[in-house]
């Protein structure tokens, strides 16, 4: 399974993310094999059916994989 971030993802945390696995996308993938996650876009996700981080929130998810 793939795990995309959608949005306008900044560099420093585009290096983690890939390090971890996700791709980054500033498109929805096109089929059903991602796991989707959109940055700071909720409104849209929420209408899509996909989850959201706003800006705090994907942080506070990289602080915590980092420190783990």
């Amino acid at each position: 399974m793939r795990f995309v971030l959608v949005g306008d993802v900044p560099e420093q945390y585009s290096e983690v993310l890939r390090r971890l696995g996700f791709e980054i996308s500033r498109e929805v993938p096109r089929g059903g094999d991602a796991f989707v996650m959109f940055l700071e876009n909720c409104e849209l996700a929420q209408r899509l059916g996909f989850g959201c981080f706003t800006r705090e929130e994907l942080e506070e998810f990289l602080r915590y994989v980092q420190a783990n």
